[in-house]
């Protein structure tokens, strides 16, 4: 554990006070300054001068109050928790004001002279571990709901929570099966009994089953919060533009009749089918003498190979110029309300037909693409690469156990299954504190 760690985790577990702005920076309705920790209550009321003394409000009841910062005054709404019936399992207070970051910055500026401190990125989130609120896996699970950025993967996180009493009943059976190994080898002797050892292998059994389904799941549903990239590529003068504005629904790459008007890659971010999609318009593809055209044909080609999905776009109307296209692509003939060629179609007999145009075939293409995120899960969750891993750790260590208990290699079967309860238990509760810098240093201030 580093040095930096290590005070960072004192802080936290000191219980000192704490205050950050829980919502966004920026201009809004409605800002949020919580704080917690040792005295917090009493220190709000000599910061923030309300019209009403604070100490005196009934717990986990939101109150009208006036406040007044210097000359500044404001209306706002406060809320007192006692611990442990808060968030982070101290005491706390929420105060809601109107959504100015000046108001915002002078609030907090007072409650630092009054003996505050800024919290650290997701420290109220950690003060609720520490203080037996949650556990470690659930805490991950505050930070996915945070950021995840389609309905669907909301309701994967979701769904990945109310599987954590599953994961913890796996780590239950598999002490209990160590807890009866470990003692049965303390009598090295005695043959175990092969009613015993069938007991061992069928728990054994159904706890991977388990695991393994929960794991292929969340593997399968990496989409919806990694998403995908889709590029659009193809000549000049083919309507990649075109198609790019009418996939992300506004006008952002300049649409013109003259080839080269695209010199640079442009981004959009959409969702299709509950799936965060990056989409880059890319230069046209053709031989150039213009200095700045051929670095973007050259950013272009650069990207075609981290494409998930290559939307290669071809004039219908015309025959084609260029057959040499990525065999990952999606052809799209396009302008096909200009006409067809019928050397194009032969050339290209599985290509998808629109006119970006006029939206003619946009829904075929779109179907298309929605195709390709079939693979996700109905039942799908969200888990961190963490858990993941850990998850993937266990199963591999079960499967190792049974393998080793079939063959009487007990001492193989005890460290296995050893390794595995260790793993779960990581899981839950890292011995090392390291892990928890690692994890909330990714949280938002005021989470």
């Amino acid at each position: 554990m580093t040095r930096e760690t290590a005070e960072n985790f004192a802080m936290c577990a000191s219980g000192s006070p704490i205050v950050a702005c829980a919502t966004p920076r920026g201009r809004s309705a409605i800002a949020m300054v919580r704080g917690s920790g040792k005295n917090i209550v009493s220190i709000f009321q000599s910061a923030i001068y309300p019209n009403k003394n604070i100490e005196e409000l009934e717990p986990n009841k939101t109150v009208m109050i006036i406040i007044r910062i210097g000359d500044i005054t404001d209306k706002g709404m406060i809320t007192v928790y006692y611990a442990p019936n808060s968030y982070t399992g101290e005491d706390m207070v929420e105060l809601s004001v109107h959504g100015n970051p000046v108001l915002v910055d002078l609030i907090l500026k007072e409650c630092i002279k009054s003996g505050m401190r800024l919290a650290l990125p997701g420290e109220f989130t950690l003060r609720a571990l520490l203080n037996g609120k949650m556990d470690l896996m659930e805490a991950e699970s505050v930070r996915a709901t945070v950021e995840a950025r389609t309905e669907r993967a909301l309701s994967a996180v979701k769904r990945s929570i109310q599987m954590h009493p599953q994961i913890k009943q796996a780590k239950q059976d598999i002490w209990n099966i160590l807890v009866e190994i470990s003692a049965m080898l303390e009598f090295p002797e005695d043959e175990v009994p092969k009613m015993q050892q069938k007991k061992w292998s069928k728990k054994l059994i159904q706890t991977k089953k388990s695991l393994s389904e929960f794991f292929y799941r969340v593997r399968d549903s990496k989409i919806l919060t990694e998403g995908m990239q889709i590029v659009v590529a193809g000549e000049s003068n083919v309507g990649k533009s075109t198609l790019f504005n009418r996939i992300i629904g506004a006008e952002r790459a300049i649409v013109t009749p003259h080839p080269g008007t695209t010199t640079d890659i442009i981004e959009a971010t959409v969702e299709i089918s509950g799936v965060p999609v990056k989409i880059l318009d890319t230069a046209g593809l053709r031989h150039s003498q213009h200095p700045v055209e051929i670095e973007g044909i050259k950013r272009a080609r650069n990207v075609l190979d981290s494409a998930d999905i290559l939307l290669w776009v071809v004039d219908a109307s015309k025959p084609p110029q260029n057959t040499d296209i990525p065999s990952n692509s999606i052809v799209i003939l396009n302008k096909i309300d200009l006409g067809i060629c019928e050397e194009t179609i032969e050339k290209f007999p599985h290509s998808i037909k629109i006119s970006a145009l006029t939206t003619q075939g946009m829904d075929k293409l779109l179907k298309r693409v929605e195709e390709l995120f079939e693979q996700i899960p109905n039942e799908a969750m969200v888990i961190s690469v963490r858990v993941e891993s850990l998850l993937k750790d266990t199963i591999a260590e079960i499967e190792q156990a049974l393998d080793a208990m079939t063959n009487n290699y007990w001492d193989v079967t005890q460290i296995s299954i050893e390794n595995a309860d260790t793993a779960l238990g990581k899981i839950f509760l890292e011995q090392e504190k390291d892990i928890y810098d690692e994890i909330f240093s990714r949280f938002c201030v005021g989470k």
